[in-house]
């Protein structure tokens, strides 16, 4: 016997089920209201040791309808216990589409989750030539490592009022926007409002020091050197550059100004262990300069002046 239908203490007789074959159990239409449905049972299990088949032929809305109306703590669930490929659980439609309906009284902010939190996994959307939307007031991705967006096309992120990328992170580079290709461009295009970035505390200098990478960061360094003459500026070594970036890749840069506010003493900034300093390097009394340091090889950066 291949599979054994077991029921609730309901009075539902042996005409319930039928065998067809070693491998296959069918409901019976003597056990069946006119409308299809088993009626009658306290409970209903099917258990096969081979594959178990729920088919239905019928050329309609609900041929196969899954059904629970006991009270609010009900739940449906399909479960593989043992399977361990990538679609241990499958729904396909070969034709058209699949639809999750959340119901409109759901006091659950999180209607539809789709939850993979356990080590190694992912959840992976594949629409290889058509297009994958989320239509919704909130849309909101929870993501223990990575978010990735692939495609062959183009992507579109699209708001009536904003668009928000945030995050908790605190990576140097806690959200990447990029392009990979060689000849990959980027544009950002904004209308009368105009585009604006966050400015932290100017960091200060003072006589001559070794700039650290948090004070480069801060991109305005204020140097109020005294003693009349001279007093360097020597840029961090390519080792600490390296130490706090992450993922820090050849041509990526930082722009960085120094003023310096004496009226008597100048300013020279010199390059460190693995750096070149290209351009003038002397800022003037009451002038400022503004400089570009990228890493340009496997342990070497350039820092050029590009503005007075």
């Amino acid at each position: 016997m291949a599979a054994t239908v077991k029921t609730g203490p309901a009075g539902i007789d042996g005409r319930l089920v039928r065998y067809e074959g070693a491998d296959r159990i069918q409901s019976s239409v003597a056990a069946l209201t006119d409308a299809g449905d088993l009626t009658g049972l306290t409970g209903l299990e099917v258990d096969g040791a081979l594959n178990t088949l729920l088919q239905s032929t019928l050329n309609a809305a609900d041929a196969i309808y899954l059904h629970a109306n006991g009270g609010t703590a009900e739940t449906i669930r399909i479960h593989s216990d043992q399977g361990t490929s990538s679609n241990s659980i499958s729904i396909e439609s070969d034709v058209g589409g699949v639809q999750m309906v959340s119901g409109t009284l759901d006091p659950n902010p999180q209607s539809i989750i789709v939850d993979a939190t356990e080590t190694n996994n992912t959840i992976t959307l594949n629409a290889i030539t058509k297009t994958i939307a989320f239509n919704s007031e909130n849309v909101e991705f929870f993501t223990g490592d990575r978010f990735n967006v692939a495609t062959q096309g183009a992507v579109t992120l699209s708001g009536v009022t904003s668009v928000q990328l945030s995050t908790t992170s605190s990576s140097i580079i806690a959200i990447q926007v990029e392009t990979t290709h060689a000849d990959g461009g980027m544009r950002f295009r904004y209308g009368t409002g105009g585009f604006m970035k966050s400015q932290v505390a100017p960091a200060v200098a003072t006589n001559a020091e070794t700039l650290t990478v948090a004070k480069l960061l801060a991109q305005i360094i204020t140097g109020v050197p005294t003693g009349g003459g001279n007093q360097d500026y020597t840029l961090p070594t390519y080792s600490a550059l390296d130490a706090v970036f992450d993922s820090y890749d050849t041509t990526d840069s930082i722009d960085f100004t120094i003023m310096n506010l004496s009226a008597t003493t100048t300013i020279t900034v010199l390059a460190n262990t693995g750096g070149t300093v290209i351009g003038t390097a002397l800022i003037a009394t009451n002038s400022q300069g503004t400089f570009r340091l990228f890493k340009d090889g496997a342990s070497t950066y350039k820092c050029y002046r590009i503005a007075v």
